[in-house]
This record gives C-alpha cells, structure tokens and sequence, in this order.
C-alpha cells in the first residue's frame, strides 16, 4: 500500500508482516515514515486501549467547615447539652435519665438577665411559646398569664417566697429544683416540677444553666 513501505512476510505467518533490516538501511530517508507507518499498522490490528475515566469527586462530608450545623441549626447541641449534665461533678439532684424528647431550655449566664438561648422542642409543646418569642428573654416570662413580668416586681399568681428562693439558687449558680405554677401561651397555667442545673461549656466556668420543665399533673395519669 502506498506509503507503508516495504514488509517482509514472517515464515510460519501469513497474518502479519514487518519492515525488514535492509528496508529500513535502504531507505534511510524513510526510516521515519516507516517507523511511522509500523506504528499505525500495529495499531490498527491491536486492540483499542481506552484509558479510564478520571473518578468522581466526592464531597468529603465530615470536614465542619463544609455543612456547619447541618442537624444543630439553633448552633447548639441537644446531645452535648445531655451529655454534661449527666457527667457533672458532684450532682446534687438526681433527675434521673434523660432523653431529647423533655422540655428543657438553656440559659446564658454570661449575659444580663440570664436570657434562654435555646428551647426544645417539647418545651415549646407544653408552653405553646415558639422560639422567637423565648429566645432572647429571662424564664419569668412563664410566670404570667399574659407572659409580662418585670423583674424584681411581686408575683401575683404564685408563692413569692419559693420564687425568691429559687432565684437565690440561679444567681449562685447551684442546682435547683422546686414546683412552682407557671402559664402556657393563652393563660392557662399549670403545675412546673423545675430543675435548673449548672453546666460548663468551653472552659473550667459555669456557662449556662440547663432548665428541665414537667408538667406536674402528667406525672399522675
């Protein structure tokens, strides 16, 4: 065929041939065309190498910095809340076992007022309070049917004197626990079996308080 050169048949095969010695001496002007031409007939009786596709790039899932809070959106960990409170030195009340599905709420102690900065979700069952109206502002708000109280002012629907107590507690930073009668969101009250227990966070200091709320009447059913 024009262009390929001359071949030599190999005795024993009459399928394939290749450019002999002399051919090559002989046309030393041509030896690249026939190296050139060799390659292209190996290659059109080889078979076809395709290379592997390049893999696909998976998202590596487990670096923070990717997805931050992706199950945490309030920026808090309801696990980590439980976890320290069931490994804190020296507890004082025992509240027994606890689980993500109680109504608890967290307050920061670093701020003034001392202001929720996470509810669950099961306390916003039994108050009938949404986050956007808890987040933000001190517990006494549960102590009105209205949801208005100031603070310092005497307490119109409960004993002022456990109140003032409990306070005491909170403002020491010492675990707590009495019932005392709050009011979900409309006005109707009922009976809170409270449990404030102090909690460290990012260092050796007391950062929050972890306040867990039963409904009274429901543990008698």
């Amino acid at each position: 065929m024009p262009g390929q050169g001359k071949f030599r048949q190999i005795e024993g095969d009459t399928s394939s041939s290749v450019p002999s010695a002399s051919d090559s001496r002989e046309h030393q002007n041509s030896s690249i065309s026939i190296v050139v031409d060799r390659n292209i007939y190996i290659s059109s009786h080889a078979p076809a190498h395709n290379p592997p596709p390049a893999p696909t790039k998976v998202p590596d899932y487990t670096q923070n910095l990717i997805y931050p809070g992706l199950y945490a959106p309030s920026g808090f960990d309801m696990m980590n809340i439980l976890i320290r409170v069931a490994t804190r030195p020296n507890p004082k009340i025992l509240i027994g076992a606890v689980d993500a599905s109680c109504a608890l709420v967290l307050c920061d102690v670093s701020k003034p007022d001392i202001p929720i900065v996470y509810c669950s979700e099961a306390f916003e069952k039994l108050t009938g309070y949404g986050k956007n109206e808890a987040l933000g502002v001190n517990c006494r708000f549960l102590q009105s049917p209205d949801g208005k109280v100031q603070a310092g002012s005497k307490r119109l629907h409960d004993d002022n004197g456990r109140l003032f107590a409990l306070k005491k507690r909170i403002l020491t930073l010492d675990e707590a626990q009495t019932s005392i009668v709050n009011y979900k969101k409309g006005g109707q009250s009922f009976t809170n079996l409270l449990t404030m227990i102090p909690i460290r966070w990012d260092s050796a200091e007391i950062r929050f308080l972890v306040g867990f709320q039963v409904d009274e009447r429901g543990l008698y059913l």
